[in-house]
């Protein structure tokens, strides 16, 4: 650069200006946060062990009902004799695992 302008070593820690450590700043904010609700939880403890279950729940529920009205309109239109379970068993395995790869998804 040219100029007057000066580059700062780095952006990530500010300047000291007089004002108390950073200790006690930090400290003061992260109070703050929790008394105003603002608190953020580390990734690793926001998922909890029902997550899994909440997720899967309503897909499972599609799937059998998806089951039972593909089985009985392929059987009324005599296309295929196929029973409800083995459509079910066929569209949750697939549910499921597009479920599992969605929510393992890192981006």
């Amino acid at each position: 650069m040219s100029g007057p302008f000066k580059r700062r070593p780095s952006l990530k820690t500010l300047p000291s200006m007089g004002m108390p450590s950073e200790a006690g700043l930090r400290r003061a904010s992260i109070r703050r946060q929790s008394s105003v609700g603002l608190k953020t939880v580390p990734a690793a403890q926001q998922e909890v062990p029902w997550d899994m279950l909440d997720r899967c729940t309503l897909p499972v529920l599609f799937c059998h009902a998806s089951a039972v009205i593909l089985s009985n309109a392929l059987n009324v239109l005599r296309i295929s004799d196929v029973s409800t379970f083995t459509l079910f068993i066929w569209f949750t395995i697939v549910t499921i695992g597009a479920v599992l790869f969605y929510h393992n998804l890192k981006v």
